[in-house]
């Protein structure tokens, strides 16, 4: 029953490794063939075939076929597709394809030669036979060897040069440029007597080939001294040399195969040391056909015999080991690597199958994973970024793979604009050079706003930037009036005239605070000479009043077009004043007596408001200030508004009220009225209307620069649509903007905001290896811990530039993760319990 079990486990392992090797085979085409790969990169995908004697029963003994077949990997149909073929009057020994004419167009996919078994080297166009032009398929046909050609292989780094060896035991060289000349490599020829089996050119020096025949002597030749320059045979006297490779790298080794059943080895020569194989290696039972070394991995060699077994040897550890074996019922007698695609190859067999094969899945000899990767798999060249601008890059060579340290800079622009900005000594030069350099008229005005903000009088230039310039208006006006106004004691620095107390115990600045009958008569004289509106001669009773008179010619004229108005000091009463009876009687009497209150009160009643304020300022404080407030509150014109709010210091009640569409000029009002505690707060009030009502988040920005409010500024700013494509130079124009605007507000709290674009701005700079910058910029932030991992990266990454700065805290809370010894102790104990 053991063995029973026991047989039944090796047959279900065998089974496993012959399902997992049906992976490896991709396509087939039925066909007993020799076989070439298309050398182009353009068409890697054609495969040549053409048949051999005795391998196909469709044709005679003596006709052949040559056939092009491609494929696709990724298509999931198994057979090859033919796309073209041409039939010839003998069939062929062996096929050969190179690029001669690709470069030049003449053969866009090169030239096929077939070794014919009459002796004929036949030329063939791949091209023509694709397009179907059989007529012209043929390029040439030469008479080389009296018998069959046994090996045919191009010069691959000289195309037009065709090595063959036939069974005749000569060796020739045939060059298609000179019209298909045939010339011998030299003399004298050490294979006489014996059929030339196979041959190759060196890899590595173009001049050389080596040739084997059935006597088992291998020959190496040389075309640039026309003579054969040495020849090696296998000590033991072993004979019929099947196929040979020479190692794609080293141009001084070869490997021989030998068609013995006996003894059926494979030799790995040097020719520094021809005398003894310095390699052998055993992996066949019967007869080896053909070898082939890769050519894009020295370390891997195919192999196949008699024996059924087509093998991948691995040569990376220096003793040859089977690292693979590929999939077959029958012999296969070639086998080659594609040379413009990695992992793939060919066989041919004798049961009339020409199959390709992928390495990337194939089973593993013993079912033992290879620890080895393919040369095509492994990277020929690398690079990695590392923290600041340091790329670490490495690419293949002979003399290994050397690792490389670089300084790379890719953000050239930001880092001059960076440099610049931090040279940068007189910050108001700076912001005149940023508002005449940009296009955007808002970003002009910030520039200007912020070179402002660092003036002593910002509030004075704020005023003229906004176009209400003290000067330019006091020119208007003089123009206006024809003359200059008189100049006020506060101009000529005059100290103010005594205030004498009032009726109420108040102060005024009115002499004629306690007025005489005589000056009232006086008084109500000079009232009627100021009115301003034409009336006619009143006629009145014999009284000691004199007659109101008209506007004289001496008064001054309104300008055409500017028509009279309250607020241009003209009465708001339209007819000759009665000043004995009715109300106005009751006016003159209470001014007589010095009841002020009531004649204001008076004045009020019936509408003469001029009146009543001329008269409220002989009143005291209090009653001045009450004719005010009612005089404002009579008033419909919104301007009067303004005015109401600058007189009696309501400036917020002002901001809130008014028109948006004119935000410059209440800009204007509280830069000249506001007190200095309250003027921030109020532009910030103006600037969220801005925001909020109005959604002109550009003149809401002005208002908040002038607040000084960092944090609503900086937060704005970050969000706005830039100008710029590049979001590295729209980040460095944040950064001047933020850093500028935080000297000149004196801003010293937190703002995330502000926070997360030095973070990010910092970082850039440290990737371009601007260590001290970035660390600068990171220090504005202070011991904020979204930056604590950035500051520890740079500060740790180059110490040398950090001369002066303190070092950064840890950014991490430190665990001890060692075990407490007491576990320790525990562990041991149950250790030594286990082990007992």
């Amino acid at each position: 029953t053991q063995s029973t079990w026991g047989s039944i486990f090796f047959f279900l392992d065998i089974f496993h490794c012959f399902c997992e090797a049906e992976k490896m085979l991709l396509k087939q085409l039925d066909a007993t063939a020799t076989t070439a790969w298309s050398p182009s990169t353009k068409q890697p995908n054609l495969l040549a075939s053409a048949t051999i004697p005795g391998g196909d029963d469709t044709f005679s003994s003596y006709d052949g076929k040559l056939s092009i077949s491609s494929f696709k990997v990724s298509d999931q149909d198994p057979q090859m597709h033919t796309v073209g073929e041409v039939s010839t009057n003998t069939r062929f020994q062996k096929l050969a394809w190179c690029g001669f004419g690709i470069d030049s167009s003449t053969y866009p996919a090169g030239l096929i030669a077939g070794g014919m078994t009459d002796g004929h080297v036949n030329i063939f166009n791949p091209h023509a036979i694709m397009q179907g032009a059989n007529d012209q398929a043929v390029v040439l046909q030469k008479l080389v060897h009296q018998g069959p050609i046994r090996a045919l292989e191009f010069n691959p780094f000289k195309p037009n040069l065709l090595a063959s060896g036939g069974a005749d035991s000569e060796v020739y060289i045939l060059n298609l440029e000179s019209s298909g000349d045939v010339y011998k490599p030299g003399t004298p020829n050490q294979h006489v007597g014996s059929e030339i089996t196979c041959l190759q050119w060196n890899r590595k020096v173009q001049h050389v080939f080596a040739s084997s025949s059935q006597s088992g002597m291998s020959v190496i030749w040389d075309l640039k001294a026309k003579k054969p320059v040495m020849s090696f045979s296998d000590p033991g006297g072993r004979q019929r040399c099947s196929s040979l490779a020479w190692n794609p790298d080293l141009p001084t080794q070869l490997i021989v195969a030998y068609d013995d059943d006996r003894n059926p080895t494979l030799q790995v020569w040097d020719l520094r040391n021809p005398n003894y194989p310095f390699k052998e290696l055993a992996g066949h039972h019967k007869g080896i056909l053909s070898v082939s070394w890769c050519p894009f991995d020295s370390s891997l060699l195919l192999s196949c015999g008699k024996d059924n077994r087509t093998l991948c040897w691995n040569f990376s550890g220096g003793h040859g080991e089977i690292m693979a074996e590929l999939p077959t019922r029958d012999w296969n007698f070639d086998v080659q690597w594609s040379p413009a695609l990695p992992a793939l190859l060919s066989s041919s067999s004798f049961n009339g199958k020409v199959s390709v094969f992928s390495l990337q899945d194939g089973s593993i000899h013993g079912s033992v994973p290879s620890q080895y990767a393919p040369k095509w798999l492994k990277r020929p060249v690398g690079a990695s970024f590392g923290f600041g601008n340091k790329l670490v890059s490495f690419h293949s060579s002979q003399q290994g793979a050397p690792v490389l340290l670089h300084n790379v800079t890719t953000e050239g622009q930001l880092l001059s604009r960076s440099d610049y900005f931090e040279t940068v000594q007189d910050v108001r030069s700076f912001c005149q050079e940023k508002s005449a350099s940009v296009h955007d008229e808002h970003e002009r005005d910030m520039w200007t706003v912020m070179e402002i903000l660092f003036k002593p009088d910002a509030r004075h230039h704020i005023l003229s930037h906004l176009g209400f310039d003290a000067t330019s208006i006091a020119q208007a006006a003089d123009n206006f009036i024809g003359k200059k106004p008189p100049v006020s004691a506060q101009q000529q620095q005059q100290q103010p005239t005594k205030e004498q107390p009032g009726a109420d115990g108040s102060k005024m600045n009115h002499s004629f605070a306690n007025l005489a009958v005589e000056d009232a008569e006086g008084f109500f004289d000079q009232l009627g000479a100021n009115t301003s509106f034409e009336h006619k001669q009143a006629e009145t009773d014999d009284d000691d009043f004199t007659h109101l008179p008209s506007q004289s010619a001496s008064s001054p004229q309104i300008p055409n077009g500017v028509t009279s108005s309250p607020a241009m000091g003209t009465s708001s009463y339209q007819k000759p004043a009665d000043w004995n009876a009715g109300p106005e009687s009751l006016i003159k009497k209470s001014l007589v007596v010095g009841n002020f209150e009531a004649a204001v009160e008076c004045c009020m009643k019936c509408g003469r408001m001029a009146e009543a304020l001329l008269l409220a300022s002989c009143g005291g404080a209090d009653l001045w200030q009450r004719t005010q407030e009612e005089y404002l509150r009579q008033q419909k014109d919104p301007f009067m508004k303004v005015v109401s709010g600058i007189m009696k210091g309501e400036l917020s009640e002002l901001v809130r009220t008014s028109e948006l569409n004119s935000w410059k000029e209440t800009l204007a009002i509280l830069s000249t009225y506001a007190k200095s505690d309250e003027f921030p707060q109020l532009c910030d009030m103006l600037a969220q209307r801005l925001e909020t009502e109005k959604f002109d988040i550009l003149s809401a920005i002005i208002c908040y620069m002038c607040a000084l409010d960092f944090n609503k500024t900086v937060e704005i700013w970050a969000n706005m649509s830039t100008r710029h494509s590049d979001q590295t130079e729209a980040l460095q124009d944040l950064v001047e903007k933020v850093t500028v605007f935080r000297q000149a507000s004196g801003f010293s709290g937190k703002s995330d905001i502000f926070v997360e674009k030095l973070d990010q701005y910092a970082a850039i700079l440290a990737s371009q290896g601007k260590m001290a910058s970035a660390m600068k910029y990171l220090s504005m932030a202070g011991d904020d811990y979204k930056t604590a991992i950035m500051r520890d990266r740079i500060y740790h990454s180059a110490p040398q530039h950090m001369q002066g700065l303190p070092v950064p805290p840890f950014p991490f809370q430190r665990e001890d993760v060692r075990p407490h010894p007491s576990v320790q102790q525990t562990q041991h104990q149950q250790q030594q319990q286990q082990q007992q």
